[in-house]
């Protein structure tokens, strides 16, 4: 990876450089491009700790939302909330589907009081978020991904969900959001995800066996 990646060298992939720089590609171009720092850079400064989570919506093009709470040494924090808006641009030529830019539509930061700079703490250790492994075995076409990533005392993490079951390690989300104050809408969003996670389940039981059937067919 180069020296501007907002992931360490090999970090999610040891063995595979092409696949780690993917997966920083992917969850991370667009707040590289909004400004946002590389936490792993910053975890060896004395005292520096932070946390940042990312939200993204599959169905409805929401997001991404994204919180850096960086945590004062007294014991206050600072929430930078950025937040893209999906606009359609046009078509796709041979689909006719829309086409949609992601536009960075909130830029702002935040107070965060120490009572719930707390809270979140207490989540996080509740979650083991720092023994988390990277990734799970779920995987799918639609749905949200939730990501996190923490760096304190010269270590860093990051943990990557696609529509996470766990509710202690969604609560550490939600518990973000609140602190922020973030507007009705993006509070709905988020914690639809039930109802979400259902209709993904859903639509991935219909593609795979719109898929068999086809092989089916394709065999016979």
């Amino acid at each position: 990876m180069t020296n501007d990646s907002m992931l360490p060298p090999r970090f999610v992939y040891p063995d595979d450089e092409d696949r780690s720089n993917y997966v920083s590609k992917m969850h991370f171009s667009l707040m590289q491009q909004a400004g946002e720092p590389a936490l792993w850079k910053h975890s060896n400064a004395s005292g520096y700790h932070a946390y940042r989570f990312q939200w993204e919506g599959g169905r409805n093009l929401q997001g991404p939302l994204v919180i850096r709470l960086e945590i004062q040494p007294d014991g206050t924090g600072i929430a930078t909330i950025k937040i893209w808006k999906s606009v359609e641009i046009g078509f796709h030529v041979n689909t006719n589907y829309p086409k949609y830019e992601k536009r960075l539509q909130i830029n702002d930061t935040k107070p965060i009081s120490a009572r719930n700079v707390k809270k979140f703490l207490r989540q996080i250790d509740k979650i083991r978020f720092w023994d988390l492994p990277i990734e799970d075995d779920r995987l799918g076409f639609d749905g949200e991904t939730w990501n996190f990533e923490g760096a304190k005392n010269g270590n860093f993490h990051f943990v990557t969900r696609w529509v996470p079951q766990d509710k202690e390690f969604r609560k550490a989300g939600l518990l973000l959001l609140d602190a922020c104050k973030l507007p009705n809408p993006w509070q709905h969003i988020l914690r639809s995800l039930d109802y979400e996670w259902i209709l993904s389940l859903i639509e991935n039981l219909i593609f795979n066996l719109s898929s068999f059937y086809y092989r089916l067919k394709k065999g016979k």
